[in-house]
C-alpha cells in the first residue's frame, strides 16, 4: 500500500455469491501438482513438505471420512491441535464439506472443552492422542480422530484418512453460510462463540494483500529506518 488515501477511495468489496476455500483456493492451486503449499518444521529439525495437490487430496479424504460417519454440512467439529499439518488438513477438510470447525488451543481444560462441545452441539472432535481424555466420553460424537495413535472409540487420524477415497464432492457454500466458529478468551464470564461466514474467509485476503504483503513489509522497514535516521 503506497498511498492509503487512494486505496481507501477506490476500494470496493467484490464478494462472490458462493465461496468454498478448499475448492476455490486449494483446488485451484492444486492444478499445478508440484506447487508447494506448506512446510512444517519442529525444534528437532524434522520437516514435512506438502504441495497443494497433497493438501487437496487429504482434505477430500478427511471430508469423506466425516461424511461416512454421518457428519454433514453445518455440523460443528471441535479441532484441538497444536501447530502441525493435521490442523490445516482438519480445518480445510471441514471447510470443504461445509462443516464448521471450532478451533481450540491445546491448553484448554476438560471443563473448557466440554463447555465448547455442548455449547456448539459439536458432532465430531479432532485432537492429539495426549488430549483425548479431555473430550467427554459420555458425549455421543459421530467421529473421534486422534493424531498420534488410536484408542478406544478413537480412530488414528492418518490411518483413517488414508483409507478413504479422494473423490469427495463438495457442497455449494453460500457467501453468508457459517464457516468457522471461534471462541473469545472468556475474560468476562463464559467465552462467547464468534461465527465467521464464508464471505469473511474470502475477505481475509485483504489483510494478506495490504498488511502481510512482503512488499508492504519491506516498504515499512525502509520507512522506519529512514525515520530513525
Amino acid at each position: 500500500m503506497i498511498n492509503y488515501e487512494t486505496i481507501w477511495r477506490d476500494f470496493k468489496w467484490d464478494i462472490p455469491k458462493t465461496f468454498n476455500f478448499a475448492v476455490d483456493v486449494v483446488d485451484f492451486w492444486a492444478k499445478d501438482t508440484d506447487r508447494p503449499a506448506l512446510i512444517w518444521t519442529n525444534d528437532a529439525g524434522d520437516a514435512r513438505h506438502f504441495t497443494y495437490a497433497e493438501i487437496s487430496r487429504q482434505t477430500k479424504q478427511f471430508a469423506a471420512l466425516l461424511a461416512a460417519r454421518g457428519a454433514s454440512k453445518g455440523d460443528r467439529v471441535l479441532i484441538m491441535l497444536p501447530r502441525r499439518p493435521e490442523w490445516q488438513i482438519a480445518m480445510v477438510g471441514c471447510l470443504r464439506m461445509g462443516a464448521i470447525p471450532v478451533p481450540c488451543i491445546t491448553m484448554l481444560t476438560a471443563s473448557d472443552v466440554a463447555y465448547r462441545i455442548n455449547h456448539t452441539d459439536a458432532q465430531a472432535a479432532v485432537t492429539t492422542f495426549d488430549n483425548i481424555e479431555k473430550i467427554p466420553t459420555q458425549r455421543l460424537l459421530k467421529a473421534r480422530l486422534s493424531v498420534g495413535g488410536a484408542a478406544e472409540n478413537w480412530l488414528d487420524f492418518s490411518t483413517a484418512i488414508a483409507a478413504e477415497a479422494a473423490d469427495f464432492a463438495a457442497p455449494e457454500v453460500a457467501a453468508d453460510d457459517p464457516a468457522v466458529l471461534y471462541y473469545t478468551s472468556g475474560s468476562t464470564a463464559r467465552p462467547k462463540g464468534v461465527m465467521h461466514a464464508a464471505r469473511g474467509l474470502y475477505t481475509w485476503r485483504v489483510s494478506a494483500q495490504y498488511w502481510a504483503n512482503p512488499r508492504r513489509q519491506r516498504h515499512h522497514v525502509v520507512h522506519r529506518r529512514h525515520r530513525l535516521e
